[in-house]
């Protein structure tokens, strides 16, 4: 990075602010084709993950429902959401039943 600012530097006192020449078009072509080549690997990237989600939904039952694994691996970076995720689900079931009880 601190490379990067000297060369800035040196190309910015050596033309005066107005790039030009066969340096400028070099450094300005690479740039280009590196955010080409980015955008050529993230955009289907995320456009899989996307197709991946929406097809992992299934009819829409599973929509609202956790999976197993999704407790233990958020108990394991928050203690207690293990825990919270299991009281909601029982506060939930509750009311459920509650509802079809008629109550």
């Amino acid at each position: 990075m601190v490379l990067g600012i000297g060369i800035g530097v040196i190309f910015q006192n050596t033309f005066h602010g107005t790039p030009e020449g066969t340096i400028y078009s070099l450094i300005t072509s690479l740039g280009v084709i590196f955010v080409r080549l980015l955008k050529m690997v993230i955009v289907p990237l995320i456009f899989t993950s996307i197709i991946t989600g929406v097809s992992g939904i299934g009819g829409g039952k599973s929509l609202g429902r956790g999976r197993p694994g999704r407790a233990a691996a958020q108990g394991a970076v928050h203690p207690g959401g293990a825990a919270d995720r299991k009281r909601q689900r029982g506060r939930r079931s509750a009311f459920r039943a509650e509802r079809e009880n008629g109550r």
